[in-house]
């Protein structure tokens, strides 16, 4: 329980500074209270000043719209081309792409795996499971298969280079 304790106070403030990243691309679905709200927090912790960062917004926000930008790569891509007028906010976007969206990818992982090793086969070894996870779900995952050869050379068919 002390883990859940220290992880939750080590990323207590994360949810204002991520939900503020909305600025950028639902910026549209915002009122003028929320995105000023946003553009400070992400001005205040990327220790950027204010007031450039919201004149640098203002009128991206109509190149955005004009262009037709869907996602923060498009418009990330967009702002390299002017990225010297607009170069607070081609640091947020490039912080806001390597964001995860969500943890799902890697609650599957963990689920996969709590599939096969369980408490009754907790000694099991990595390439064991690798071979076990290949049985189970198919070629659908990337494995070493040079080490899961050697493993299963040498600790299941006993064979040894001589």
């Amino acid at each position: 329980m002390q883990i859940v304790t220290d992880l939750n106070r080590r990323f207590e403030n994360l949810g204002p500074l991520t939900n503020s990243f909305r600025v950028l691309t639902k910026f549209d679905k915002m009122n003028e209270k929320e995105i000023d709200e946003a553009l400070s927090t992400l001005a205040k912790t990327y220790d950027m000043d204010e007031n450039d960062l919201e004149i640098q917004f203002i009128n991206w926000r109509v190149i955005y719209q004009d262009e037709s930008l869907r996602s923060g790569v498009d418009a990330l891509e967009h702002l390299a081309t002017v990225r010297t007028d607009y170069n607070l906010l081609y640091r947020l976007y490039s912080i806001l792409v390597a964001l995860p969206y969500a943890t799902a990818e890697c609650e599957r992982g963990f689920s996969l795996m709590n599939d096969i090793k369980s408490d009754v086969r907790n000694r099991i070894g990595n390439s064991l499971i690798d071979l076990m996870l290949i049985a189970m779900y198919g070629d659908e995952h990337e494995f070493d298969y040079d080490i899961l050869g050697e493993y299963v050379a040498e600790n299941i068919w006993h064979y040894k280079k001589a």
